[in-house]
């Protein structure tokens, strides 16, 4: 019975010691999973990233905008009526029918810069501090 329970007692402990080894981790391994895993942290890093977004939007308002844009076209039309000579008045019959073709293309660029907007400017003035909210929300989650 004592080698029995001894036995057990044996195969036990080698299993926990092997546990114990393959999951060897120090503690800052675990709270860098931690981190990683944390759905607060996750929603204040999605929260920062659209923060620091704020100042380049409100720069882009400010900047001069470029639109280009491009056509092509093509039409192509029969005339079922046979043409008249005009030399003799009479109907041309070496000509069935006439057909027109027409291929167009289009293009224009346009460049726009507001003069000056009050209100543009202070978008950007508020995206800064919008900016550093959110660097520091996420520095207090961390």
């Amino acid at each position: 019975m004592i080698y029995k329970n001894l036995k057990v007692l044996c195969l036990v402990a080698l299993s926990n010691a092997i546990v114990s080894v393959a999951y060897a981790e120090n503690l800052m391994e675990i709270y860098q999973r931690a981190l990683q895993n944390d759905p607060a942290i996750r929603e204040a890093e999605a929260v920062y990233l659209s923060g620091i977004e704020a100042k380049p939007q409100a720069r882009s308002n400010i900047l001069p905008a470029l639109n280009l844009s491009a056509g092509l076209g093509s039409s192509n039309s029969e005339d079922p009526n046979r043409p008249i000579n005009f030399a003799t008045g009479q109907v041309d019959p070496n000509i069935l029918s006439t057909e027109v073709e027409r291929d167009s293309s289009s293009w224009s660029v346009s460049l726009s810069q507001t003069v000056f907007d009050w209100g543009q400017f202070l978008q950007l003035r508020q995206a800064d501090k919008f900016v550093a909210q959110a660097e520091a929300f996420f520095q207090v989650a961390q």
